[in-house]
């Protein structure tokens, strides 16, 4: 009998590497995206000699048409495909004037239309089985106007929005939707975009940072309970609750205080 696939984008490293990770443990095989291929070759030699499974990679950007149309044609053909989780995705950070356009609309690619379309290309074998889960990595920032984050925080939106609307159109049917919601995680997220780690990540208050695997861990106990959106950690949950029970306008001025106090921070000019 054939093992049953998780599909994982984004797995080279961090959230998507843990879920990678468990999945692995949990017995499935799995179908791999990432840009660095040393780094998710790596990933799949690791998990094959730890786990027994069989992992195949899918190499390149997801911007471009055509690494997307041959893995959403896979999928879509994948009858053993029973977990997507759509991980992909990246930042900028400044004004948005002061990034170049095509950098908007990449962003909006990765995040909305490369979910939507992988997405609808993994209902096809979970709905004849009538069985699958598709996680969407959302992010805290999707619950907040982000002055210096404008399209990371609007596509985040879409995707928890997106993932609620889907959870509950197709549970009764097997498929279970969820849209994962991590606060600062400790990857190389940040570092990517050139911020110094050191003075990015918390180890205590209201802006803690998890490690991937505790995200990880806890977005399988939110599944288990159902949750169509999870959100790690009590600092993180308190911050989301913040953002309904204030009022908008005062929202909006703590949103344009804190980012006018990191305008000339060091560590957080503007990078891509």
């Amino acid at each position: 009998m054939a093992k049953e696939v998780a599909w994982i984008t984004g797995a080279t490293s961090g959230i998507g590497a843990a879920f990678a990770e468990y999945f692995a443990s949990r017995g499935y095989n799995l179908a791999l995206t990432g840009r660095r291929e040393p780094q998710l070759k790596k990933l799949a030699d690791m998990l094959k000699e730890k786990y027994g499974c069989q992992s195949r990679l899918f190499l390149g950007e997801l911007s471009d048409e055509t690494v997307v149309s041959g893995i959403e044609a896979a999928l879509r053909n994948d009858t053993d495909a029973r977990v997507l989780v759509n991980n992909a995705g990246f930042a900028s950070y400044g004004g948005f004037h002061e990034s170049d356009l095509s950098i908007h609309r990449r962003m909006l690619s990765v995040h909305c239309d490369v979910t939507v379309r992988l997405t609808h290309a993994a209902l096809a074998p979970m709905l004849a089985a009538k069985k699958g889960t598709i996680i969407n990595v959302a992010s805290l920032a999707g619950f907040f106007p982000y002055p210096n984050h404008t399209m990371y925080s609007a596509t985040k939106t879409f995707m928890i929005n997106f993932s609620e609307s889907l959870g509950i159109r197709y549970r009764q049917e097997g498929v279970k939707f969820m849209a994962l919601c991590p606060g600062m995680t400790i990857t190389d997220f940040h570092t990517r975009m050139g911020l110094n780690a050191d003075k990015v990540y918390k180890k205590s208050g209201l802006e803690k940072a998890l490690t991937a695997q505790e995200v990880v861990q806890k977005a399988v106990r939110c599944l288990e309970k159902g949750r169509l959106v999870c959100i790690p950690g009590w600092n993180n949950r308190i911050l989301k609750s913040g953002s309904r029970l204030v009022p908008r306008k005062i929202l909006y001025k703590i949103m344009r205080s804190w980012i006018e106090k990191r305008r000339n921070h060091p560590d957080f000019k503007t990078r891509h």
